[in-house]
């Protein structure tokens, strides 16, 4: 019986802390609510993001591309191994018995003037995209901001035309 009555005793005080808390939190919800908050300073919108530098990352990607391409040149050049003249062949104290002219066919030279205009054009005008987003980059015109809403365009063309002016 004392058993018992000790466990009955430890149950009850567990019941009456529990119910002291639960009272402690329904008062700290009631004194939340009616607290108010009050905006001091109101959140200012970046002129300019922080980061990513897109400046620089375009103008590294343009100088490491002129690298990459002028290293891929001196490499493929480096390793091949083939006669490109009859004075290099010369140059290694070789005798040289007979050259054989390369027949240059018409219809080829022209396929190849086309393939080359072509992918030049090409280069040229991904090269110009580039160079107008770097341009766009160094005006600071916010091209690809998806927090642009229309007031703010609004406000902005407004300034840009009233610098143009």
């Amino acid at each position: 019986m004392e058993r018992d009555k000790a466990n009955q005793k430890q149950v009850y005080d567990q019941l009456v802390t529990r119910h002291g808390q639960s009272e402690f939190s329904k008062q700290m919800e009631v004194e939340d609510k009616g607290t108010t908050f009050r905006v001091v300073d109101p959140a200012v919108l970046p002129v300019k993001p922080t980061s990513p530098n897109r400046i620089a990352i375009i103008l590294g990607g343009i100088a490491g591309g002129l690298a990459a391409a002028f290293g891929l040149v001196l490499l493929l050049d480096y390793y091949d191994e083939s006669v490109k003249s009859l004075d290099g062949l010369k140059a290694l104290g070789l005798p040289v018995l007979a050259v054989i002219p390369k027949m240059q066919i018409p219809a080829e030279i022209r396929q190849q003037k086309a393939y080359d205009v072509r992918l030049y054009a090409i280069s040229a005008c991904y090269f110009s995209l580039i160079l107008i987003v770097l341009l766009l980059e160094l005006m600071q015109i916010p091209l690809f901001s998806s927090s642009l809403n229309s007031l703010q365009l609004k406000q902005y063309l407004s300034q840009a035309a009233g610098q143009f002016k």
